[in-house]
C-alpha cells in the first residue's frame, strides 16, 4: 500500500490554562458541600425509626429482601435487608403502620405502632434460598440460570457491590478483582480489559454488552469506558465470561464477553442525586430518577458531570519512566470533563410477558488520552457519542435493534497531528426459543444484521460494511444429572470470509449444589479498520544519514536524513481464531462457601499481531535508487534490508519505514482459575482467587514477537461487610512482574499491589455518605509499559435519595 504524504501545517489547538478548570472546581465543590448540609439538616432532625431483621427458621438473617411500609397518610417507603437480614426505617412519625414483603412466593404482612422512641420487628421466614440458589447467572446461556449449573466459566458482581464501588466510574477497575479478570489502566478512563492472556493497547478480546447493545468505537472495535460513568447507579450486575463465546456473541469474543444489565424502571423506582469530590480536584455529579407514567409505561432519566485531573503527564520535555519516546506535542489539557445522558422508557403489555424498551444517551467528552500501539493520542473538544436501542420481547422472543454514532478530535502526541473521525453502526436481532418434551429440550434460534460506516483521517477512503449471522442453541437435560448445550453460529461480513463456530458443554450434577463441566468452544476476531487501512505518520521523520555514511562514496543520494516513519494497516489479515477445551468445578460447601476451579487449554491460530517494522509480508522491501551499479545495489539493499527492515519505498522512490502488522502463527496456551468466596455470619463476605497462566509459540513469524501481557501468577483478596446502614470493603489485587510488548511499546512492568477502600454509611432513610479510595497505599506504578504512572485517588461522596 502506498504511503500518504506527511500532513503539514497544522498546529495543536490551543485550551484554557489549567489552573482556570482548578478554580471552578474547587468552587463547584464548596457549593456542594454547603448544599448537601443544608438539604440534609432539616431530613435527619427529629424523626422516629422503625429497625429489626428477617430471619429463617434456623434464626440466620435472610438478606436481599424488599420491604414495603406504609404510613396511615398512604405514604410508602421500601430498603432492602442487609446479608444479615437487617433493616431500618427513618424519619417517621408515630402512629400505625403496615411492613409488608414477599418471600417465596407468598406474602407476609404485619402492623406496628411506632412510639415516641421508636419501634423494633424482627420477623421469621419458615425457608431461606440456599447460597447456590441465591448466585444467579444469565451471560453463560443467555438465560437466567443458577452459576453452579452455567455451562461456562463465569464470575458475577451484583448491584449492591457495584454501587459501593464503581462511585469513581471506573466499571472495568471494579471488575479487576474478580477470577481471571486483567485489567490494565492506562489513563484516568482509559482501560484494556481482558482475560487469558494476549492484552493489547486497543485490546477487543473480550466483548462488552450493555442491554444487548454493544458500545464498542466502530472503527477499532475497543471500548471508551468514559461513556459508562454514567452507569455508576443504575447497573443491575456485570457479569464476566472466561473463554471463547463466538458462538453465542458473534466475532471478537474470543477471550470472553463482559455482559453488563441496567436497572428496570419498574423495578428502581425513585429519584437519586449523588455528589462527589476529592483528590485529583474531582467534581462528579450523577442523577437519576425513574418512576411509573401510567398505562403499563415507567421510565428513567440519568446524567452526569465529571470534572477531574488525571495521572497522564507531557513527554515532549521529559518521560515518568526510562524507555519511553519523547513526543513532539505536550497535553492539550491535564484534565479531563464528561458529560452524559440517557433516557430509558418501559411499556408492559397485558399479564406483563410482553415488555418494550426504548432507549436514547448521549455522552462528550474533553481531554484524557488513549493508547494506540503506535502512540498516545490526546482527546479534544468532541461531539457528542449518542445511541440508541428499542428492544421487544416475550416469552419466547425477542428482537432488539441498536444504533451508534461517534464523531471525536483528537492529536496524535508522537507525530503531532490533529485527526478526527466519524462512524456510525447498526445492529438488529432476531431470536425464539421454545420447550418440548416436558422442558427437558429447550430450543433458541436466530438471525443477526449489522451495518456500519466509518470516515476517518486514519484512513485513506470511506469504508462501509455489513455482516450477518444465524445462530442457534439447544439445552437438553438428558437425566437428572447431565446436561448438555450444544451451540452454533455461522458469520459472514464484508471485511471477513465465512466462519462457523461450535461450542458443546456437558454439566454434571455430583450432588445439588455440585457440579462438574467439560466444554469445547471456537471463537474468532476480525482485525479493526485501523489494523487494515490505517495510513497515517507514527512520529516525526528520522535521521539516517549516519547509516548513509557507512557506504562508499555514492553518485546518487539515498535520502536517509529524513525518512518518514507510517502507521500502515495490512488489508491482507486473516481471522484470529481460537480453540478451547476446558473443565470446570462449582460447588457450595455448608451453604456458605462458593468454590469455583477451571482449568483450561487453547490453541490461537493466525493471532493478529502488533507494530513490528516491516512485519507485514505486502510490503515491498527497500529497493536502491536507480542508476547504480547492479553488484553496488545489491550490497546497499541487502545492509539497509538487514539493518531496517522496515525500510520500503514511496510511490516516488524515497525510503520511509513502514509499521504494520501480520498474522503470527499458532500459539498453545493453558491455564487454572480458582476462587471461593465466604459468606460468614453477621454480614461478611471474604472473597479469594488466583490464576496462573503458561503458553508457548508454536509458530511465529519473523520480526513479530508474540507476548501474552500479563504475568504468570495474579490474585486478589476482598473482605466486605454488610449491615442494614453500613456498607464497607477492602479488595487487595496483587500482580506479578511481566513484559508488556504492544506495537511501538516494549519494557517491563515491575509487579504491583493495590488496595482499594469502599464504604457507605446511612444517616437515615434519604442520606448516604462515603469514601471511595482506590490504590489506597499510593502505590505509585504503571500497568502497562507506556501507561501512566497510577496513583492514589480519594473521594467522598453524599447520595440524597427519595
Amino acid at each position: 500500500m502506498p504511503a500518504r504524504p506527511c500532513k503539514s501545517g497544522h498546529t495543536p489547538p490551543t485550551l484554557p490554562h489549567p489552573a482556570c478548570f482548578r478554580a471552578k472546581a474547587s468552587t463547584i465543590a464548596r457549593c456542594v458541600i454547603v448544599l448537601c448540609l443544608l438539604v440534609a439538616m432539616p431530613v435527619a432532625l427529629g424523626a422516629e425509626s422503625l429497625d429489626g431483621r428477617i430471619l429463617s427458621a434456623a434464626g440466620d438473617g435472610l438478606g436481599g429482601i424488599t420491604l414495603l411500609l406504609e404510613a396511615p397518610n398512604s405514604d410508602e417507603r421500601t430498603t432492602v435487608t442487609g446479608p444479615d437480614g437487617s433493616y431500618r426505617f427513618d424519619s417517621l412519625e408515630p402512629g400505625v403502620y403496615r411492613l409488608s414483603f414477599d418471600a417465596f412466593d407468598r406474602r407476609v404482612e404485619r402492623e406496628v405502632t411506632i412510639s415516641d422512641t421508636g419501634s423494633a420487628l424482627d420477623l421469621t421466614v419458615d425457608e431461606i434460598p440456599s447460597f447456590a440458589d441465591s448466585m444467579t447467572v444469565q451471560a453463560a446461556s443467555r438465560r437466567v440460570e443458577r452459576l453452579v449449573d452455567a455451562p461456562a466459566s463465569i464470575s458475577v458482581v451484583r448491584s449492591e457491590r457495584l454501587q459501593l464501588e464503581t462511585i469513581g466510574g471506573q466499571v472495568p477497575r471494579t471488575m479487576g478483582f474478580t477470577v481471571g479478570a486483567e485489567p490494565v489502566q492506562n489513563g484516568l478512563y482509559d482501560f484494556n480489559f481482558n482475560t487469558r492472556g494476549f492484552n493489547s493497547f486497543l485490546n477487543r478480546r473480550i466483548q462488552t454488552i450493555i442491554d444487548g447493545r454493544d458500545p464498542s468505537v466502530t472503527d477499532t472495535s475497543g471500548q471508551e469506558w468514559f461513556t459508562m460513568v454514567l452507569y455508576t447507579d443504575d447497573l443491575e450486575s456485570v457479569e464476566l465470561v472466561r473463554g471463547p463465546s463466538s458462538a453465542l456473541y458473534g466475532p471478537n469474543s474470543v477471550n470472553g464477553v463482559l455482559h453488563m444489565v441496567t436497572k428496570a424502571p419498574r423495578d428502581s423506582q425513585g429519584t437519586l442525586l449523588r455528589l462527589t469530590g476529592g483528590e485529583l480536584e474531582t467534581v462528579k455529579i450523577d442523577a437519576r430518577w425513574a418512576g411509573e407514567l401510567g398505562a403499563g409505561w415507567f421510565a428513567k432519566l440519568l446524567a452526569n458531570h465529571t470534572d477531574s485531573e488525571t495521572f497522564t503527564e507531557s513527554r515532549n520535555v521529559t518521560t515518568e519512566y526510562p524507555g519511553l519516546p519523547l513526543e513532539v506535542v505536550p497535553l492539550p489539557t491535564d484534565r479531563v470533563e464528561l458529560q452524559s445522558a440517557s433516557v430509558r422508557a418501559d411499556r408492559y403489555f397485558g399479564d406483563d410477558t410482553t415488555v418494550l424498551s426504548l432507549e436514547l444517551g448521549t455522552a462528550y467528552t474533553d481531554g484524557g488520552i488513549f493508547m494506540t500501539p503506535a502512540q498516545r493520542a490526546g482527546l479534544l473538544n468532541n461531539p457528542p457519542r449518542n445511541w440508541g436501542r428499542v428492544n421487544v420481547g416475550g416469552v419466547h422472543w425477542n428482537f432488539l435493534g441498536s444504533y451508534t454514532d461517534r464523531s471525536g478530535e483528537f492529536v496524535a502526541l508522537a507525530a503531532g497531528l490533529p485527526l478526527s473521525n466519524e462512524s456510525w453502526q447498526y445492529e438488529f436481532e432476531l431470536q425464539g426459543n421454545t420447550e418440548l418434551f416436558d422442558d427437558r429440550l429447550r430450543l433458541v434460534g436466530g438471525v443477526a444484521y449489522g451495518d456500519e460506516r466509518v470516515d476517518s483521517a486514519l484512513y485513506s477512503r470511506i469504508i462501509q460494511a455489513e455482516h450477518t449471522a444465524v445462530f442457534g442453541q439447544a439445552d437438553f437435560q438428558i437425566s437428572d444429572r447431565v446436561k448438555a448445550v450444544l451451540a452454533l453460529r455461522w458469520d459472514e461480513g464484508d471485511l471477513y470470509p465465512s466462519q462457523v463456530t461450535p461450542r458443546g458443554s456437558l454439566v454434571f450434577s455430583l450432588a445439588p449444589e455440585h457440579t462438574l463441566r467439560l466444554s469445547y468452544n471456537e471463537a474468532f476476531q476480525v482485525a479493526n479498520y485501523s489494523e487494515l487501512f490505517v495510513d497515517v505518520p507514527a512520529g516525526p521523520p528520522i535521521d539516517l544519514s549516519d547509516l548513509a555514511a557507512l557506504l562508499p562514496p555514492l553518485p546518487v543520494d539515498l535520502g536517509l536524513a529524513q525518512v518518514p516513519i507510517f502507521d500502515l494497516g495490512n488489508p491482507g489479515l486473516d481471522v484470529e481464531s481460537v480453540e478451547t477445551l476446558e473443565i470446570g468445578y462449582h460447588g457450595v460447601l455448608a451453604d456458605r462457601v462458593l468454590v469455583s476451579i477451571d482449568l483450561y487449554q487453547s490453541r490461537l491460530t493466525d493471532l493478529i499481531g502488533s507494530l513490528p517494522f516491516g512485519a507485514a509480508t505486502y510490503l515491498a522491501p527497500y529497493e536502491a535508487p536507480a542508476g547504480l551499479p547492479p553488484e553496488l545495489a545489491f550490497a546497499i539493499e541487502a545492509a539497509l534490508r538487514q539493518a531496517l527492515p522496515g525500510l520500503t519505498n514511496a510511490p516516488d522512490g524515497s525510503p520511509f519505514l513502514a509499521l504494520s502488522r501480520d498474522n503470527t502463527g499458532e500459539i498453545e496456551s493453558r491455564g487454572v482459575e480458582l476462587s471461593l468466596d465466604w459468606s460468614l455470619p453477621g454480614g461478611w463476605l471474604f472473597e479469594l482467587n488466583g490464576s496462573y497462566f503458561d503458553w508457548d509459540v508454536e509458530e511465529e513469524v519473523a520480526g513479530a514477537p508474540v507476548l501474552p501481557n500479563r504475568p504468570d501468577l495474579q490474585g486478589s483478596l476482598g473482605l466486605t461487610y454488610n449491615s442494614s446502614r453500613l456498607s464497607a470493603s477492602a479488595r487487595l489485587r496483587w500482580v506479578d512482574d511481566f513484559f508488556w510488548s504492544s506495537g511501538f511499546w516494549s519494557g517491563p512492568v515491575p509487579s504491583y499491589e493495590v488496595l482499594d477502600l469502599h464504604s457507605a454509611y446511612e444517616l437515615n432513610e434519604r442520606i448516604t455518605v462515603g469514601l471511595d479510595i482506590s490504590n489506597a497505599l499510593d502505590d505509585e506504578h504503571y500497568e502497562a509499559f507506556g501507561g501512566d504512572v497510577l496513583g492514589r485517588r480519594a473521594l467522598g461522596y453524599i447520595t440524597l435519595e427519595w
